[in-house]
C-alpha cells in the first residue's frame, strides 16, 4: 500500500514502522541488528522522510496508559522493558537524525499535537 500510494504523490502517514520493530524486538527483545536487517530488505529501500518520537519517559507513559483501563500486552511488560524500548527509540534518533523530530511528550496532548502539525505543515510545504 506504501510504495504505490507514494509512487502516485501521496503522502503517508503511518503510526508504526520499522523503527517499532527495531526498538520492541530488537532492543527490548534482544534480537539485535537482525531485526533492522530483516526490515530493511523487507521494505526495499523504503524509509520514512520524517519520523517523530513522542519523547516520554516510560513511568510516565505507563501511569498514562493505566488511566486508560486494561493494560494491553505490551503495556503488561516490565519496566525494565519499557526502559529498553526507550533507549532504542533514543538509539534510533540518533542513527537517523535527519529524518526524526523529538517532540516533548510530557506535555497535553493538544501542545503535542500542535508541535506535530506544526512540523509536518513545514515540511509539506517545504517538499511538496
Amino acid at each position: 500500500m506504501i510504495r504505490p500510494s507514494l509512487e502516485k504523490g501521496k503522502i503517508v502517514i503511518c503510526d508504526r514502522f520499522m523503527d517499532s520493530s527495531i526498538a520492541y524486538q530488537g532492543y527490548a527483545r534482544g534480537l539485535g541488528d537482525s531485526v533492522r536487517v530483516i526490515n530493511e530488505f523487507a521494505i526495499q529501500q523504503l524509509q520514512p522522510d520524517l519520523t517523530f518520537f513522542l519523547d516520554l519517559p516510560p513511568e510516565a507513559g505507563l501511569r498514562r496508559a493505566a488511566l486508560n483501563g486494561f493494560p494491553d500486552r505490551l503495556e503488561q511488560e516490565s519496566l525494565d522493558f519499557h526502559n529498553a524500548v526507550y533507549r532504542g527509540y533514543q538509539e534510533l534518533a540518533k542513527l537517523y537524525k535527519d529524518r526524526y523530530v523529538r517532540i516533548d511528550a510530557s506535555r497535553s496532548a493538544s501542545a503535542v499535537h500542535e508541535d506535530i502539525a506544526e512540523v509536518f505543515a513545514r515540511y509539506v510545504s517545504e517538499n511538496h
